[in-house]
């Protein structure tokens, strides 16, 4: 068959939910070779994020974690001991450089308490 037929002989079969378009494939045993990526975020207890959450010394953003981001601020990615951890805004796209934008956010969540504090914890093995 051509391509174009071979291509349609496919989508076909695929689409018929009523038969195995592929009977002489074995079924998965086991997978070997894949990674899978878990990122925990911290979250209040509402299950919004909190941010500048970065000693996990204690469940909340507090002093250490203020004196950890003093200690970063003003740095950029052109800094060889930069820390992207620090550069926390703009959420989406932070922009390499841990300055006031980063500062406003951390306050905003400084004192929040970090609700899957253990969790996070026992998967980073601390």
């Amino acid at each position: 068959p051509s391509s174009v037929e071979a291509l349609a002989a496919l989508e076909t079969a695929v689409a018929d939910t009523t038969t195995d378009p592929f009977p002489n494939l074995n079924a998965v045993a086991s997978v070997s070779g894949s990674t899978e990526s878990v990122t925990l975020v911290p979250e209040d207890d509402g299950g919004e994020s909190v941010f500048g959450w970065f000693t996990r010394d204690e469940d909340t953003v507090g002093f250490n974690d203020f004196f950890a981001f003093a200690d970063h601020f003003g740095r950029s990615s052109a800094d060889a001991n930069f820390d992207a951890a620090y550069d926390i805004k703009p959420i989406d796209a932070p922009n390499g450089e841990v300055d006031f934008d980063d500062f406003f956010l951390f306050s905003d969540n400084f004192g929040k308490t970090v609700a899957n504090a253990a969790t996070i914890r026992t998967a980073l093995g601390e």
